[in-house]
């Protein structure tokens, strides 16, 4: 266990001081602080910021163990847990029995039966999402694919038909991001974003009233959809507020993620045209078929294969974080008293030099099956692991394939005077001041 310190002595100013001192670097940098911290052989390392004891772990089997083995000993984190002031007691928020009690009742709506149904509205919202396009057109991709994916979610996971003001939803969620999260606050935040409660509930407000605009749209369709299942869930107990914190919850997390992996994804290509050209035969020979079926989208490997790497290189959810309820051991170390934060960050672990020679290069030959077979299993977490693993990975999935295909038949994405995109890490890695990258038709 190597403990991050930035002072020899152990007095309390040094302390203090020190506390301030990590707390500037992970606010100047998150991305860079996290893994310059994790720049050792240890497979874990301790630090604190304010009163919170901080434990970074540095190796895929403590990963495991905290998010699969022991995960009864730990909540959620901190971080996550804030968000309640905008998502309430959604799915994403909620902890112990109530986790295990909503996943349950929501899973339904993410079976495969459910994704499968769902393909053929899912690709018309993709090839709608660009009747506007022309040729030569600058535009911000990252606002583009929120646009698409807000539209996919609206029309799959609620099953609405209602257009969706996507300008009204991006700037409450963004505007919720900010009043949650706000700027990292020295005094009293334990190294937390310190976010504005009266801004928080303004965007739950502008939050509440599109998914209520969008849920009364809905339409029965042959798989469960959220209205549904939550109408279900009214009439044995929930009450309407509750479902509204599902309703809001689904309406960010079943877009914001899935559009930054997109953004990422076209930024790469264009800057990787040897890839772009593999990428493009491959759906040339195979995409108008592969996209009829799940099992069609299997046969997409170099697709898939860009997209594991997209999301190595820039994580969606860049970190989740636990805190233990109990005393614990991680690994060989420890007790850890109650209460002591433990990170998982997956902008360390994707970055990893053991299991990713070169790892700042993007190189989708990693995830030939013999060479992802080599490495452990969390080594690669873009979604989280164990029992609050995503619950819509494998809508996700579906909707990264669908999307790559359907815009890549017709579209390629060139960067604006080769500026490349700097990663602005939130609670997910969006694109700090977007994408703008020019449209060529293909």
């Amino acid at each position: 266990m190597a403990i991050l310190t930035d002072q020899t002595s152990n007095s309390s100013d040094n302390s203090v001081r020190s506390s301030a001192q990590t707390l500037s670097k992970f606010r100047s940098d998150p991305l860079g602080f996290l893994r310059g911290t994790a720049s050792t052989d240890d497979p874990a390392v301790q630090f604190r910021i304010g009163r919170t004891a901080i434990v970074l772990l540095n190796h895929p089997d403590l990963i495991e163990q905290v998010l699969v083995t022991d995960q009864e000993k730990y909540k959620k984190g901190p971080g996550l847990l804030r968000a309640r002031s905008v998502l309430g007691e959604g799915l994403l928020t909620a902890d112990g029995e109530r986790h295990r009690e909503r996943r349950r009742s929501l899973q339904p709506a993410f079976h495969r039966n459910a994704v499968s149904s769902h393909l053929p509205e899912m690709i018309a919202q993709e090839d709608l999402a660009c009747t506007d396009w022309e040729s030569g057109d600058l535009r911000d991709i990252h606002q583009e694919m929120g646009r698409l994916t807000l539209g996919v979610a609206a029309a799959t996971i609620f099953g609405s038909t209602t257009p969706v003001n996507v300008s009204a939803v991006t700037t409450a969620v963004t505007e919720a991001l900010s009043a949650v999260y706000g700027p990292l606050s020295v005094s009293g935040s334990g190294g937390h974003r310190s976010g504005c409660p009266h801004a928080a509930a303004a965007s739950r407000k502008a939050l509440d009233e599109a998914a209520a605009s969008i849920v009364s749209g809905f339409r029965p369709g042959a798989a469960p959809s959220l209205p549904e299942i939550l109408a279900q869930d009214v009439a044995d107990g929930l009450s309407e507020t509750e479902a509204m914190d599902e309703a809001v919850t689904f309406l960010i997390a079943g877009h914001e993620s899935v559009a930054n992996a997109l953004t990422w994804t076209w930024v790469l290509l264009a800057q990787h045209p040897e890839w772009e050209r593999a990428f493009h035969e491959e759906i040339d020979s195979l995409g108008a078929e592969a996209i009829s079926s799940l099992a069609g989208l299997e046969t997409l490997s170099v697709t898939r294969n860009i997209l594991s790497e997209s999301m190595r290189l820039y994580p969606p959810a860049w970190m989740v974080s636990r805190e233990s309820l109990e005393p614990v051991y991680i690994g060989e170390d420890g007790p850890y008293p109650a209460g002591t934060v433990v990170i998982a960050a997956q902008c360390v672990a994707h970055h990893d030099e053991r299991y990713y020679p070169n790892p700042d290069v993007f190189d989708p030959d990693r995830w030939l099956p013999e060479t992802a077979a080599a490495r452990p299993r969390y080594a690669y977490f873009p979604f989280g692991g164990g029992p609050r693993l995503c619950i819509g990975e494998r809508f996700a999935w579906t909707e990264l394939m669908t999307t790559l295909v359907v815009l890549g038949r017709t579209w390629k994405f060139r960067l604006k005077d080769s500026h490349v995109p700097v990663p602005d890490p939130v609670v997910t890695l969006r694109p700090r001041d977007g994408a703008p990258m020019e449209i060529e038709r293909r």
